[in-house]
């Protein structure tokens, strides 16, 4: 202890101004725990508010030995501190001496620096004290991309060139998909002195692109500033372009957006006749004249040997102007050919634009025609093309009923359909009632004369007989579209054109409703209306309320009682049977006077059975039209109901209840 920290301290006197000689509560009989005991005589040492972080754990023995001799700390900065100079570069200060930069153990600034960067950085490296980032964007300082002590990375930058965060400031303008190459290689330096004053590029954009500007003329502005159509960065478009190629170009050129060159053909720009930077030719062409320029794209155009008269001569601008005519050529061609599309029905590839069918300038075949027809005609017509009338009879071409421009008549007829088509079909209309549409010879309101058969119509009826076709529940013969079962489709001597004249009797039903047929044969009561012929009595023959009957009948299986669900039951029976809650008359299905209809329907306010679910609206093998089996939901569970009639009632045995007898 001889050699001392603390000078001319008495081992005898002055160890106890730290220690207890006798006892005390902290380690090594100290009087007070460092850093107190410390401070009471190194109070200047510790004056910042910043401190070192051993000091504020009160552990000044972690760097220093209280008894050694003055000033030595025991232990290096970097025995704590040591990845901080593991970069393969090391800042020349901070592998001389921590104390370049750092306080040892207080400071005015945050890691106990002499003074807050970038001034400190400053000190040293004054030349990148101006520009933008001399003194760093938002007050940020040289540490947003460099390291103050190693890296890996040239210029002690915290990440690689290609990773170094410039992008982490500058976002805006930098989100395009299409880059510059310097930017795509993360290169900002070779445009940007990163530390120079505004504005920072330090290279100009014919540095690199020295050749865009050498011709004779030279676009405007491209002259002025390549900004005034490039992006510096990024952007959505090619080239890094403002905008897209055409609208970039119309935004000054604004009478050059219409037609085929004023969008130019097959999506491409101004660019494909024009250069945008320089030329040595008019207009900034890319070829000599006018002419050369469309030969270099339409020369195939002329290859036919029947040849549109302008073409011939080859005056392109006869027909064309190269930044606004219509790419149709609708209205070129109507300038003389103005008579094709007067009439009323016009073919719509001919309103579209002619060449639809024809070619513009040139064609093997009479008239332009892209192909012969009909197989022109096929090309979009291709559901014609099977059947008796595909390429339509005695192997003619689709104008022998059509006209290719336009007509008076529907579907370009040159005349009324049926008096083409009663030439081969004949007897259509022989009979007395002669179908509407046929009557007007209007064949092709119910027949497609393209596909076989052509007897069979495409269209359903219900889309001309809508009275027939109602929303309401309907017959399943008209509604399947079978209503020739019961309607000739021509003409017949009925009117209607009904097969027969009278269709009311059961057994025209019954025809099509086979299980009501077996019913009828098995049964040994049979609903009065159908015993007595007279199906119609209930039912509707097309449309009607559910299930198509002539007035309401519900087929829910249970509902709460409103009389007008059983319209069509009271339109025949009284609806007293059900109403009267008791009764000697009425009904003979009572348990002396409490009638048993009322029980099931009314049931006291609560939801009360449909008439169907006991009886059978048509026959049953039991007495009374009882079912012998009703569908019970849910899953349509056959719900059994057997029962037996007697001199003065009946009893019934059910699913529902257990055997109940009733007794007038």
């Amino acid at each position: 202890m001889e050699k001392k920290l603390h000078g001319d301290v008495n081992i005898t006197e002055n160890c106890i101004q730290c220690h207890d000689p006798h006892s005390t509560n902290s380690e090594k009989l100290l009087r007070q725990i460092p850093p107190e005991s410390c401070r009471s005589c190194h109070e200047q040492l510790l004056a910042d508010e910043h401190q070192h972080s051993a000091i504020e754990e009160y552990e000044c023995v972690d760097c220093h030995n209280p008894h050694s001799v003055e000033p030595e700390p025991v232990i290096a900065c970097d025995e704590c501190h040591d990845e901080i100079l593991g970069g393969k570069l090391i800042h020349s200060p901070a592998e001389e001496d921590c104390g370049n930069c750092h306080e040892t153990h207080s400071g005015p600034v945050e890691y106990q620096l002499f003074s807050s960067p970038p001034d400190l950085c400053l000190e040293c490296h004054d030349s990148k004290e101006g520009g933008k980032h001399g003194r760093v964007t938002l007050g940020e300082d040289c540490m947003g991309c460099h390291s103050p002590h190693s890296s890996d990375q040239s210029g002690l930058l915290t990440k690689g060139v290609q990773e170094v965060n410039c992008t982490s400031c500058h976002k805006k303008g930098h989100q395009g998909s299409v880059r510059h190459s310097a930017l795509e290689e993360y290169d900002c330096s070779e445009c940007h002195d990163p530390h120079g004053e505004e504005p920072v590029q330090v290279a100009k954009c014919t540095d690199c692109h020295d050749d865009l500007l050498t011709g004779k003329r030279v676009h405007s502005p491209a002259g002025e500033g390549c900004g005034n159509c490039h992006q510096t960065h990024t952007s959505e478009f090619p080239y890094q372009l403002t905008v897209d190629p055409t609208t970039l170009c119309i935004k000054c050129h604004e009478g050059r957006q219409g037609g085929k060159h004023g969008t130019v053909t097959l999506g491409e720009d101004c660019v494909r006749c024009h250069n945008p930077h320089s030329s040595d030719k008019p207009k900034l062409l890319e070829l000599t004249t006018d002419a050369a320029a469309c030969k270099t794209c339409h020369a195939l155009q002329v290859r036919g040997s029947v040849l549109h008269t302008p073409v011939s001569e080859w005056d392109c601008n006869e027909c064309h102007d190269p930044h606004v005519d219509p790419p149709t050529g609708k209205p070129e061609c109507a300038d003389c050919h103005d008579d094709l599309l007067d009439e009323r029905v016009k073919h719509e590839p001919a309103v579209e634009g002619c060449d639809n069918c024809h070619e513009s300038h040139s064609a093997e075949r009479e008239k332009l025609l892209n192909e012969e027809h009909p197989a022109l005609c096929i090309n979009c017509h291709d559901d014609r093309e099977q059947g008796e009338h595909g390429r339509v009879l005695m192997s003619t071409d689709c104008l022998n009923c059509h006209l290719p421009h336009s007509s008076s008549r529907n579907s370009l007829l040159r005349d009324l359909t049926g008096r083409r088509c009663v030439s081969c079909h004949s007897g259509k209309t022989d009979k007395q009632h002669v179908h509407t549409a046929l009557s007007k010879y209007e064949c092709g309101d119910c027949h497609n004369p393209h596909i076989d058969p052509s007897e069979m119509p495409p269209l359903s009826c219900e889309e001309c007989h809508l009275n027939v076709s109602d929303t309401s529940p309907h017959h399943r013969a008209p509604s399947k579209g079978r209503c020739v079962e019961c309607h000739e489709p021509h003409s017949s001597e009925y009117p209607f054109q009904m097969k027969k004249l009278d269709y009311t009797s059961n057994e025209d039903c019954l025809e099509c409703h086979v299980v009501i047929k077996r019913k009828l044969r098995l049964g040994k009561s049979i609903h009065k209306p159908v015993k007595e012929d007279e199906c119609i009595r209930c039912h509707t023959i097309h449309i009607g309320e559910t299930p198509f009957t002539r007035e309401q009948f519900t087929t829910r299986m249970t509902i709460p009682y409103r009389q007008e669900a059983y319209t069509l039951c009271f339109s025949c029976h009284s609806s007293k049977l059900i109403q009267t809650q008791y009764t000697l008359g009425e009904t003979r299905f009572r348990h002396g006077s409490m009638n048993l209809h009322f029980l099931h329907v009314l049931r006291d306010g609560r939801k009360g059975y449909s008439c169907w679910v006991c009886h059978d609206i048509h026959a049953s093998p039991q007495p009374r039209l009882i079912n012998p089996l009703i569908p019970f939901n849910p899953g349509n569970y056959p719900l059994k109901i057997r029962f037996e009639k007697s001199d003065n009632g009946g009893r019934c045995t059910t699913n529902c209840h257990v055997v109940r007898e009733y007794r007038r």
